[in-house]
């Protein structure tokens, strides 16, 4: 990142994964970004749970400090691939997005805003030009999904489960 100033660089799950994170993580990912003017972090999959969060599920103190500091560089995410609608019709993705109004919650309304939406839309979409042209393309494959209870890949129209 020092050596590559321009570089936009979001780091995933803040670094964290199932094996790799310390207890006090949150001062790493603070010293980080003091440092690291190009660095960005998405809080989702487990640093959420098991790093972020208590033993209750709500964002530790120390974390809330840390991401209403660095508010303009932080980013919600849902790690959920490919599959948002159950095979039933329920919306698995809005559950991934609901759990972090409890973090939402205890920020400023300006810090909030950022993390829930403002950081997205101006990472991707500022100065975006959409191009004009672009007309529908008929899908060549057939589309399959991974059904979210059972594990198997099925179509449109499997009434299997």
């Amino acid at each position: 990142l020092q050596k590559y100033p321009k570089l936009k660089f979001i780091w995933v799950h803040a670094g964290v994964s199932r094996r790799v994170h310390e207890p006090d993580h949150y001062r790493e990912i603070d010293r980080l970004l003091k440092k690291y003017k190009n660095l960005k972090i998405d809080i989702s999959w487990v640093v959420w749970e098991d790093v972020i969060c208590d033993e209750n599920g709500e964002p530790k103190p120390e974390w809330i400090k840390v991401i209403e500091r660095h508010n303009t560089r932080v980013f919600l995410g849902s790690d959920q691939v490919g599959q948002f609608i159950s095979i039933d019709g329920k919306n698995i993705y809005k559950k991934e997005i609901l759990k972090y109004y409890k973090l939402l919650n205890k920020l400023s309304k300006e810090a909030a805003e950022n993390v829930a939406f403002r950081n997205a839309e101006r990472q991707y979409f500022d100065n975006w030009k959409p191009p004009l042209d672009i007309q529908q393309v008929k899908p060549i494959y057939p589309c399959e999904y991974l059904h979210h209870k059972s594990g198997y890949f099925l179509q449109k129209g499997d009434q299997k489960f």
